[in-house]
């Protein structure tokens, strides 16, 4: 590859990351929920200034500091770029909790599959859950029923539970 290829392949790669306010490689990159890049201390003047909506640069997009994700790299501390003692430091990225994953059937120390194999089309016959394919159906009407249909099944296995000790308890006294 010769050095003018290799020039243009960076200019293209470098122009991928160029703040869309002052056009130049972002420092201290910052993302958009509308998915445009900016330099920190760009948006952060942008914000700031006297506007009545806040929004973004480029596609007039609602933009709040809130909503705003910083983006790291490896070599983030390396910058030549002095800020302005007037702009705070970039903020710091929204934490999320890990969220249960509720597609998965076999969870809580059961085997895939083990809640209806055990049962058969038992369950499915009162609409306690919906399977297609191997899978909880996922359209509009299933979009946080999966695990309250989760939930009915557990209550389904204890009351199974039950009915069976009581069988048992039956057959051991009367018999």
């Amino acid at each position: 590859m010769s050095k003018q290829e290799e020039d243009s392949k960076l200019q293209l790669i470098e122009s991928a990351f160029e703040c869309n306010i002052c056009l130049e490689i972002a420092t201290e990159p910052i993302l958009t929920n509308c998915g445009h890049l900016f330099c920190w201390p760009c948006i952060y003047s942008w914000l700031n200034s006297n506007q009545e909506f806040l929004t973004c640069p480029v596609c007039k997009n609602g933009c709040s500091k809130n909503s705003l994700i910083p983006l790291y790299s490896k070599d983030e501390t390396k910058t030549n770029k002095p800020r302005d003692p007037n702009i705070p430091p970039r903020p710091k990225p929204g934490r999320n909790d890990p969220v249960r994953n509720t597609n998965q059937l076999g969870q809580n120390n059961l085997a895939n599959g083990a809640m209806i194999a055990g049962y058969g089309l038992f369950p499915s016959l009162f609409n306690l859950i919906c399977i297609k394919d191997g899978d909880i159906e996922k359209d509009e009407r299933h979009e946080n029923e999966a695990t309250v249909e989760i939930e009915n099944v557990r209550k389904l296995k204890a009351i199974l539970y039950l009915l069976i000790l009581c069988l048992i308890m039956m057959i051991v006294f009367y018999f």
